[in-house]
């Protein structure tokens, strides 16, 4: 199979960062699980939540392949420096394990390196992976971008431009459009829904643009149920498409 870049790759199921168990409560009860704060939520040192996926792989002019796996994504314990800002940010790693029909696979695994506000609010400074190596948001000279506000509200939308130390330029906005119920295999959640599109533009002319759909319970951390898409190019020229939906299927974190 071609090469599949691991930077778009984790593109999808994370551009809403707020994308064994046993620990939730719900246990894919069929009884609605409602809202309990639109703060989200703090994060801990080992939180972790795992997903479903599946979704198709497309080539230009040729037909569409089948995927389906895993996400895995968790809290470290350890902190991560700033060499922009200096600040000491949370670490978060995931790991992504798909199945291509045909015989394929893509592995691949990345981290994101952030610090919340005392409401939860999201701030990011940096990630990690195999394609990019670690790299830092140096434009705005802060450091830093807000990547999810909180409290969370209907009709909230944000959008930054960021520029990283290796040349890599990220524009990004979201919106937070509605209160939705959304089933997933822990239960049917009440959830913010929240649409939002990406592009990145990578210095060895690679760039991509994803667009997605997110469904987000602030009390777990992350979004329940995730809808994206997401096309790669190389100087222009498209490479492929990903379409994926991945699904919370189990996590440490009580709600």
């Amino acid at each position: 199979m071609r090469k599949v870049s691991f930077s778009l790759v984790m593109l999808l199921l994370l551009l809403v960062p707020l994308s064994c168990g046993g620990g939730g409560g719900g246990g894919g009860s069929s009884e609605l699980i409602p809202l309990s704060t639109s703060n989200l939520r703090i994060y801990e040192a080992n939180d972790a939540w795992n997903y479903t996926v599946s979704g198709t792989l497309t080539f230009p002019g040729e037909p569409a392949l089948s995927i389906t796996g895993t996400v895995e994504r968790q809290i470290m314990s350890s902190l991560v420096q700033s060499p922009i800002s200096f600040d000491f940010c949370l670490d978060m790693r995931t790991n992504i394990n798909l199945s291509v029909q045909g015989g394929g696979s893509i592995v691949a695994s990345s981290n994101d390196y952030f610090l919340q506000d005392i409401y939860g609010g999201v701030y990011d400074f940096g990630s990690y992976s195999t394609d990019t190596g670690q790299i830092w948001i140096n434009d705005p000279a802060a450091g830093y971008v807000l990547s999810m506000e909180s409290p969370i509200a209907v009709g909230q939308a944000n959008s930054y431009n960021a520029t990283y130390n290796d040349g890599t330029a990220q524009e990004y906005m979201y919106s937070v459009v509605a209160i939705e119920n959304v089933s997933t295999g822990l239960g049917t959640f009440e959830a913010y829904k929240v649409t939002g599109s990406m592009t990145v533009d990578y210095i060895s002319g690679y760039s991509a643009v994803v667009s997605v759909t997110a469904w987000v319970v602030p009390e777990i951390g992350v979004s329940v149920k995730v809808e994206e898409s997401a096309s790669y190019y190389y100087l222009g020229e498209l490479q492929y498409t990903l379409n994926d939906t991945a699904t919370l299927s189990s996590t440490n974190v009580a709600y």
